[in-house]
């Protein structure tokens, strides 16, 4: 849920660098979807990092608030193995954008910038 709050943001504050060419040429919402879909291809490398340490923080936060991590070290788990899945989840994630950044994102600029070019064209 962070992840997606975080990409709206970041869609929404990048998309407003461009609403003075996109605004006041008759785009149907259809046009202007596709184009903050591609943006959000392109940024989603960036709240990716963002939303998994906001996630993590609010998860183990809440694990020392109600000392659970307390209850966990004193029945001999290490915080590294309570962690383990974490961990796991967060190389997942780097694969995942690694594969992402290379196939995805240069698509998607493509896409974002020649759609961007046609509608600024347009009188």
């Amino acid at each position: 849920m962070s992840f997606l709050i975080i990409l709206f943001i970041l869609v929404m504050q990048f998309m407003a660098v461009y609403m003075d060419k996109i605004l006041g040429k008759g785009l149907g919402i259809s046009i202007l979807f596709k184009m903050i879909g591609f943006a959000g291809g392109k940024l989603a490398i960036s709240a990716m990092p963002v939303a998994v340490l906001a996630g993590a923080l609010i998860s183990f936060g809440s694990f020392g608030e109600h000392y659970e991590l307390a209850a966990i070290k004193s029945s001999g788990i290490s915080l590294l193995k309570a962690m383990r899945s974490s961990i796991i989840l967060g190389v997942f994630l780097v694969v995942g954008s690694i594969v992402l950044s290379h196939n995805i994102v240069p698509l998607s600029n493509l896409k974002f910038y020649s759609l961007y070019y046609d509608i600024s064209r347009k009188k």
